[in-house]
């Protein structure tokens, strides 16, 4: 996942998919849900 895609994603400027979040939990060696509770 490019840097320019997480940026947008971070200022809201692009929306987020089912599909881009578990690339982005993947990356981060987490699951998606991790990322919403904030647990590893």
């Amino acid at each position: 996942m490019a840097a320019p895609s997480v940026s947008n994603i971070e200022h809201g400027e692009r929306n987020l998919t089912i599909r881009t979040l578990c690339k982005l939990a993947e990356a981060l060696e987490m699951t998606p849900a991790e990322l919403f509770t904030g647990t590893k």
